[in-house]
């Protein structure tokens, strides 16, 4: 739970035809996956993104090596 009380979840499926773009704005990189009125928007910090680009890389190691584009969830 967050400090005011609220909590969020959200879930987002990337395809290959899934329209990315970025914004770099002072010390965090904000993300736009789809379009900007119906798409999902994330922000991520220096250490952030290079934690997400980590375990992003890890994960499309394991994928690769499954041989699969299907599966359970690894995590």
């Amino acid at each position: 739970m967050s400090y005011n009380g609220v909590q969020v979840s959200a879930w987002f499926k990337i395809e290959n035809r899934c329209h990315i773009e970025y914004n770099v704005c002072a010390n965090e990189v904000e993300f736009t996956l789809g379009g900007r009125t119906d798409g999902f928007d994330f922000v991520a910090t220096e250490d952030g993104l290079e934690q997400l680009i980590t375990v992003g890389t890890e994960a499309l190691r394991d994928l690769r090596a499954t041989g699969s584009d299907e599966g359970d969830p690894v995590g």
